[in-house]
């Protein structure tokens, strides 16, 4: 695998030094939402603990946006392209028609004629991609609350395949869904979003915006190999 963006999340004040690329990270809270640091899944580094669940329309959040050069765009008629991180859901990972899902990884919007993502909508994981041709969709099984997953995305030519593995037992579930995507192109100025949507202009989306409510680590985007 070629991991063309990764961030390891050491504190929740050093996120811009944590990026091996070219780009610049930002993190916004809102309604009095804040981050704090948990034990990552090997029991020694840190990980990332995003607000729990409030329901409501000022539920408190935090997203964290990544723009630059260094935030790769998928060719997956060439290369194929793979997005993951370490997931633990807590409460499992509650939703409203105000919050409407747990994003962990998206760049792009629903509307919008290029996007990826990878979300875990009422604890159960799933990756899309939207493109030239057309939108696939792969879905896995439930999380089990408060234990830690390795969850990846990868999309080539012939469709989505997801991956998540249990970081306790090793046990690994493996779904792919066959489709093509075509080109998958942004406009430089839409921010990879971690943890909750943002619009085009880098800002956090205040109505619906799939605040993710758990702990993260291990975020990646880039060029990868066959799981």
């Amino acid at each position: 695998m070629t991991v063309l963006f990764a961030m390891e999340f050491d504190t929740t004040d050093t996120l811009a030094a944590t990026a091996d690329a070219d780009v610049v990270v930002s993190q916004e809270e809102f309604f009095g939402g804040g981050l704090a640091t948990v034990t990552a899944a090997d029991g020694i580094g840190t990980a990332l603990a995003f607000p729990p669940f409030a329901d409501g329309e000022e539920e408190p959040g935090v997203g964290i946006t990544v723009l630059g050069p260094g935030v790769p765009e998928p060719d997956p008629a060439a290369t194929a392209f793979g997005f993951g991180a370490d997931v633990r859901i807590e409460g499992g990972a509650q939703s409203s028609a105000a919050d409407n899902g747990d994003n962990v990884i998206q760049r792009g919007l629903a509307a919008d004629l290029a996007q990826y993502k990878l979300q875990v909508d009422n604890g159960r994981p799933s990756c899309s991609a939207t493109g030239s041709a057309g939108r696939v969709l792969v879905k896995g099984d439930a999380l089990v609350d408060q234990t830690w997953y390795r969850v990846a995305c990868r999309l080539d030519a012939t469709g989505m395949t997801l991956t998540v593995t249990d970081l306790d037992t090793g046990e690994r579930g493996e779904f792919t869904e066959p489709g093509t995507v075509g080109a998958v192109t942004f406009d430089e100025n839409v921010p990879l979003a971690i943890g909750r949507k943002a619009g085009a202009d880098g800002v956090g989306i205040l109505k619906q915006p799939d605040q993710f409510n758990g702990s993260l680590d291990a975020v990646w985007v880039g060029e990868t190999v066959a799981p």
